[in-house]
């Protein structure tokens, strides 16, 4: 199940696999992950029945929170997707790609025109499979090579005024 994180403790489980994830696994200064905009975005949360296979999850009332993917709207009908990551005792069981269809309709019911991601260079074709585009050369961040990659909205049925949201 893929849903926005409504809670404080389904905030903190979010962060868990990004911490997990992000920090444990790919050695990202925790500093570089837990920028300042988590306040200010919206947290998708990829939910899993049964015990954690991990003892870093955390358990909400309907299950394990196993992936998350963040979205802001720095600017009017620009959305950014950032921060994806499924735990890895979960991946290769669609919790990716259910999250990355939520983000790209909520960006899109948002009134979105555009949404931008940063995708990890392993992560391009997964990226292009869900209808992103590759825009300009890859660069360094966070230490892993990403490339910018565009996905057009104005197909995806927007219902909502953009309004900016960050």
């Amino acid at each position: 199940m893929i849903r926005v994180a409504t809670s404080e403790r389904e905030r903190e489980a979010a962060f868990a696999v990004r911490e997990a994830v992000f920090v444990d696994e790919q050695g990202i200064d925790r500093g570089l992950d837990f920028d300042g905009r988590d306040e200010t975005a919206t947290h998708l949360i990829a939910v899993a029945d049964g015990p954690p296979a991990d003892d870093r999850l955390v358990t909400t009332d309907d299950g394990v929170v196993v992936g998350t993917t963040r979205v802001r709207e720095p600017e009017p009908g620009r959305a950014r997707g950032e921060r994806l990551a499924v735990a890895a005792p979960y991946r290769g069981d669609g919790y990716g790609s259910a999250l990355t269809e939520r983000l790209v309709s909520l960006a899109a019911e948002w009134g979105c025109e555009r949404l931008v991601v940063h995708a990890q260079a392993s992560n391009v074709a997964f990226c292009r499979a869900h209808g992103f585009e590759a825009v300009g050369e890859p660069f360094e961040e966070a230490g892993i090579r990403h490339r910018e990659m565009h996905h057009d909205l104005r197909s995806e049925g927007s219902t909502e005024e953009s309004s900016g949201r960050e």
